[in-house]
């Protein structure tokens, strides 16, 4: 997933994205947090959440997810984290993973991307579902792991 962040953030269908996505919502050029929220509202209503092929993990390019506006949890956090990265945002992110079923409590079951924003601090970026508010997060998962980029 990092490699594709940064070979997306320097891809010019992602950095032209970033950049209309965040014209369209007039987010303020230098509030990282306003731009982190526009950016995650696109991805999280924008872009259909669609599970993988059936038995298979697949990873997706942040253009192709895009192209296609589907992806599953992982691809819609790679694809943040390019558009992030594409327009220059400062903050510093990281994928989280996390179990959500109690009956399998070791086992990751989702990802996503969470910010360290300047002034700010700690703050989770879960476009996975369409309604989903910049900010939440899944409460009490049975196991979590944070990743840098």
């Amino acid at each position: 997933m990092r490699a594709l962040v940064l070979e997306g953030k320097t891809n010019p269908i992602v950095r032209s994205a970033a950049v209309g996505i965040l014209r369209e919502s007039r987010a303020r050029p230098t509030d990282d947090l306003a731009e982190a929220r526009a950016l995650h509202n696109f991805v999280a209503n924008r872009v259909r959440y669609t599970r993988d092929v059936e038995g298979v993990e697949t990873l997706q390019a942040p253009w192709i997810t895009l192209a296609e506006s589907a992806g599953d949890c992982d691809d819609k956090a790679t694809l943040l984290a390019a558009l992030l990265k594409a327009s220059g945002n400062r903050a510093r992110l990281s994928f989280r993973a996390i179990g959500t079923d109690s009956r399998n409590p070791g086992q990751f079951r989702h990802v996503y991307l969470v910010g360290m924003f300047p002034g700010v601090g700690r703050f989770p970026l879960d476009a996975t579902r369409s309604g989903t508010l910049a900010g939440w997060e899944f409460p009490k998962p049975t196991v979590a792991l944070e990743v840098p980029l």
